[in-house]
This record gives structure tokens, sequence and C-alpha cells, in this order.
């Protein structure tokens, strides 16, 4: 088996249910880097077999749903320093515009995924990355979580309705929520998820899930620091002093007019 150049144990997924993990097959590709060696291997796909549980796919998109949070600027710009530091600077880069772009492009990545893509180029690499290069590593390294939260999404996805001849059977309160929950977790909002499985364990009078009861409170959101708007400042143009002239003049000549 090849073995990558800048060879760290892998990231992996954390906290999945343990039934859940025989059922899991991937399908993967070999990764190259722009120099052509063995950088790793990206999963392109993924299957989850027959047999799997409602409330197993549902904790693994839950744990899932934390893992693919993205990092944020701050914490990317953290690490792009760190890596900065690490490497030599093009002679033709300019380092406070490469590091806001580069900020705002890695902060769509996890946090380990983003600290694991600088380390691994400083580690085999002397220069400063290219975008493409240090997106290719961060790309590689999400891939397994992105494919299985693809195929938990489709293992959620709700079953065709049958054909009636008649009036269809109404829908319950119990499916209504259960299908609420499903589709917070297909669409990558287990807070959400959380809440009305919280609601509906209480309505049935049991216990909530245990991927609802172990999941961090939601962070509040951060107030948006907007600077005020700048005052308007009417156009000075040749043209708009110009218009104000003319208009000034006809009003001028109207005046005696008027006046009789």
């Amino acid at each position: 088996m090849t073995t990558p150049r800048n060879s760290l144990m892998p990231l992996g997924i954390q906290s999945l249910p343990a039934s859940l993990g025989p059922l899991i097959s991937y399908e993967t590709n070999h990764v190259t880097g722009s120099d052509g060696q063995f950088d790793g291997v990206a999963v392109t796909g993924c299957t989850i077999r027959p047999g799997a549980t409602h409330e197993d796919v549902r904790a693994a998109l839950a744990a899932l749903g934390e893992q693919c949070r993205p990092c944020g600027t701050d914490f990317a710009i953290q690490q792009l320093t760190f890596l900065r530091a690490r490497t030599k600077s093009r002679p033709d880069m300019d380092p406070t515009i490469t590091a806001a772009a580069y900020g705002d492009w890695l902060a769509d990545y996890p946090k380990d995924v983003a600290e694991r893509a600088c380390e691994e180029w400083a580690r085999g690499m002397s220069f400063w990355p290219a975008w493409a290069d240090l997106q290719r590593i961060c790309d590689r390294l999400v891939s397994e979580r992105l494919a299985l939260r693809r195929a938990l999404q489709r293992a959620l996805e709700p079953a065709p309705k049958a054909l009636y001849l008649g009036k269809p059977k109404p829908e319950t309160r119990v499916e209504r929520l259960r299908a609420t929950i499903n589709a917070y977790l297909r669409h990558s909002m287990p807070h959400k998820a959380a809440g009305v499985e919280r609601t509906l364990a209480s309505e049935e009078g049991r216990e909530p899930e245990e991927w609802a009861r172990t999941l961090p409170a939601e962070p509040a959101a951060q107030p948006i620091d907007r600077p005020e708007p700048a005052p308007f400042v009417p156009s000075k143009s040749g043209t708009s002093l110009r218009c104000a002239e003319l208009a000034r003049e006809w009003r001028k000549a109207r005046a005696p007019s008027e006046a009789a």
C-alpha cells in the first residue's frame, strides 16, 4: 500500500453508533498533489446497507452535523498565521490580501480539517501554498464526512406514498413530528431536530433519543456589528452642476411672468 508523503493519523468520524459501522461501505480514490506525488485517499461515495435503524441514522447525522460545522474566519486566519510562520512567502504575494482571501475560503471547513490541512502542507513543503493546493487537501480530508452525510440523508428520505383510490389516511401528529426531525437532520440542522425530538418524547412519555440528549446547546447568534451608513452626499459631477445651473436660469426666467 502506498504511504502518503505526510503520514499523519486519519481524522476519521467520531461518535457514530457502533451498530452502524459494519453497515457502511465507502468508494475511494487516490489523490495526488500538484507535483504528482501521492497525497492520500479521498472518499468518492458511501453506501449504507439495509439493517440500519432510523434512530442510529439520526444519531449519526446529529454527530456529523457538529463535525461538519465551519470553523469560522477567526480560526482559519489563526491557522494560516501559523502556516505562514513555517513557510517562505513568494516574492509576488501580497500577505494582507492573501490572508484575507484564504481566511474566507478556509472558514468553510471544519476546525480539525483546516488545522490538519495547514499542518500537512507545512510538514512537506517550504513555500506558501497556492489556494488550489490547500483546497485539495481540505477536500480530501472532509470527503469521508460529506459522503457519509449524503448517504445518511438518503436513508432518512420519506418513502414514496402509496396511491389510494379513496381518501388517503390523515397523517398523525407523531408522524408529522418524526418527519420534521428527519427533515431537519437531512438539512444539517441537528439542534432544531433535537428540540423537536424532545417535544415528541415528552408527548410520548419517554426519554429523548440519546443523540438529542447529548447534543450541546446551540451557540447563541452573535450580533453583527454593522457600521453606520455614510450620510448621503449629492453628486458634484459636471453634469449635475450644469443641470442645477439650468434649473436656476429657468426659475429666474419664469419669475417675472408668474409675478404678473
